[in-house]
């Protein structure tokens, strides 16, 4: 006859091994669960860095732009306010320009306009007593025959001087019956600015940047 006590035993022994391997098996799954988890943060925490990394390297660049642009504008202002320091030199020196001077560039302006040559030419009132004695031979009368400088234009000009004075600061304006032609020194200066400043530029500085 089996003893109950044995019976008992046996029970025991299985519920404790069965226990273990319950035991087990959740320690296993713990361990999986947990290595998962370790991994799937890894990946996250890499995927985190990466896109800082990424973020902080455009960051970086579009600031690095940004300032590169930004010292390439302020070096453009400064190489501007050179050059227009230095057309105002020049301006300041055409007001101071002599007779022969005068004469010279009022004859190139004009020989390489394409007018009727019936023009008024109008001046400052600073300036009217100089046109006058420079380029009409009558120093009396109106309206004044520049025909000093039309002689030197040669064939086919017939201009005149106006008494109205010209709101410019030094040069002329040549006034026709279509069509006006300024030639103040404040335009000529901004047209030869404007046509050959990179040339300006790479004299002032070694660029024309």
């Amino acid at each position: 006859m089996i003893k109950l006590a044995n019976i008992y035993d046996k029970i025991e022994e299985k519920g404790k091994l069965e226990a273990k391997e319950i035991i087990k098996a959740g320690q296993q799954k713990a361990a999986a669960l947990k290595k998962s988890i370790d991994e799937g943060f890894e990946k996250e925490y890499k995927r985190i860095i990466d896109d800082a990394t990424r973020s902080n390297a455009d960051y970086l660049k579009t600031r690095l732009t940004q300032v590169d642009q930004s010292a390439k504008q302020k070096s453009l202002y400064a190489k501007k306010a050179v050059i227009n320091t230095v057309i105002e030199r020049v301006h300041a020196k055409m007001l101071k320009l002599s007779d022969k001077e005068l004469t010279d560039l009022v004859v190139k302006v004009i020989a390489s306009d394409v007018i009727q040559g019936d023009e008024v030419v109008k001046v400052s009132k600073e300036d009217y007593k100089k046109y006058r004695k420079l380029f009409a031979s009558k120093q009396e009368g109106e309206p004044v025959e520049l025909d000093l400088l039309n002689k030197k234009l040669g064939k086919g000009y017939k201009l005149t001087l106006s008494k109205e004075a010209a709101d410019i600061d030094g040069g002329f304006v040549l006034i026709g019956k279509r069509y006006d032609v300024n030639h103040s020194y404040k335009v000529l200066l901004d047209n030869i600015r404007e046509e050959h400043e990179s040339e300006v530029a790479k004299l002032l500085f070694g660029d024309g940047e």
